[in-house]
């Protein structure tokens, strides 16, 4: 059974447009507070008043995920000055679409580095908070593209279906520490407040705070 959200922490990342917004700004209205992490430190400030106005309290963390080093230091900053996360919500994540041949290596790098490693990066540097507290829930933002891929989405198909075998794989490590890690795989989601708040009605309010039996 679930438990209140109101007064639990959050860090989001990709939280200056789209679902990570209109994930927080949910969030916010449960009570949650929020640790905004994303690149763009002029959207990240905007999210951060909306959420403010729910009387919560939020605290940013502007960097580029693909950063171990970087990740490192912005969620230490984080956990001194907002607490330890009770939630992880991996958003952040970037796409391409064209055909194997034809799209430039740099590029199918780029995206492994943000989907994967960046993924990689930020859970690795909040896991041992949940880890010391004995409980979490990591929500891995992933795709039906990494369930069964199409022609032309080879890079991003190949980021998600590694985010599918990671996010297993981690379920089970951490397990004993009463800490759950799933994915929301989705053919489309609007972005906006109305379909994240759906979602989380769905997933978040049953999954978090998790007990032991």
């Amino acid at each position: 059974m679930g438990q209140k959200l109101e007064g639990k922490i959050a860090y989001i990342t990709g939280a200056s447009q789209g679902i990570g917004r209109a994930t927080a700004i949910e969030l916010a209205k449960e009570g949650v507070n929020v640790g905004l992490i994303a690149r763009q430190e002029s959207k990240l400030e905007e999210v951060a008043e909306e959420v403010k106005k729910h009387g919560v309290k939020v605290k940013i963390g502007i960097v580029d995920i693909s950063d171990l080093t970087a990740v490192n230091q912005t969620v230490k900053n984080l956990a001194s000055t907002l607490g330890s996360p009770d939630i992880l919500i991996n958003n952040a994540g970037i796409a391409s679409y064209g055909k194997f041949l034809e799209t430039d290596p740099e590029e199918w790098r780029r995206i492994f580095d943000v989907n994967v490693f960046g993924m990689y990066n930020v859970t690795r540097a909040v896991l041992p908070y949940m880890i010391d507290e004995d409980r979490g829930d990591i929500i891995n933002i992933s795709s039906s593209s990494g369930l069964k891929a199409t022609a032309g989405t080879s890079a991003y198909s190949a980021s998600k279906f590694a985010v599918q075998g990671m996010s297993e794989a981690l379920m089970q490590e951490v397990r004993p520490h009463n800490i759950r890690v799933f994915t929301m795989n989705q053919a489309l989601l609007r972005q906006n407040c109305h379909s994240v708040k759906n979602w989380m009605r769905k997933t978040i309010p049953i999954n978090l705070c998790s007990q032991k039996t």
